[in-house]
């Protein structure tokens, strides 16, 4: 089989093709904010989500990628999922969302880490309803405060 390599020439065609049918198009840019696919995105984008986990390693990460993000987007089109927020004894997560917090992004949601969530998710068979009470509400909170943004 043939692969092609997109290049931002052929993601800005894609994107173009797409927008005539879609109001809304996601790009997930991974890890990375300096690659040249990337920097189009950011570059076309409206909004941005910023998603991390609690731990400190990543999160750290997410917080040194802020300042950049700030300049692409703004702080009123940037908003933060933390995902994965664990419950129970010793799962304080206050100082690393203080530290988000200073950042001033617009939105802030917190996602609680969820085993069946988490196997709906590697299996395929997502469906929020079959998820409990305590983690369906974030997840509703995280649509409408996207939704919120295109209006």
């Amino acid at each position: 089989m043939h692969e092609i390599a997109l290049d931002t020439e052929r993601y800005g065609r894609l994107i173009d093709f797409l927008r005539r049918f879609y109001d809304v198009i996601l790009l997930d840019l991974g890890t990375g904010l300096v690659s040249p696919l990337a920097l189009f995105a950011l570059e076309r984008a409206d909004q941005g989500l910023i998603v991390t986990t609690p731990d400190w390693i990543t999160s750290s990460k997410v917080l040194g990628a802020l300042p950049d993000l700030h300049r692409w987007l703004g702080d009123k089109h940037l908003g933060l999922v933390i995902n994965k927020i664990p419950s129970g004894p010793g799962a304080d997560t206050t100082a690393i969302e203080q530290h988000f917090r200073h950042h001033q992004l617009g939105r802030h949601v917190a996602i609680p880490y969820n085993e069946q969530l988490l196997t709906m998710l590697d299996t395929g068979t997502y469906t929020l309803e079959g998820l409990p009470r305590s983690v369906r509400v974030p997840i509703k909170r995280l649509g409408l405060t996207l939704a919120e943004q295109l209006v």
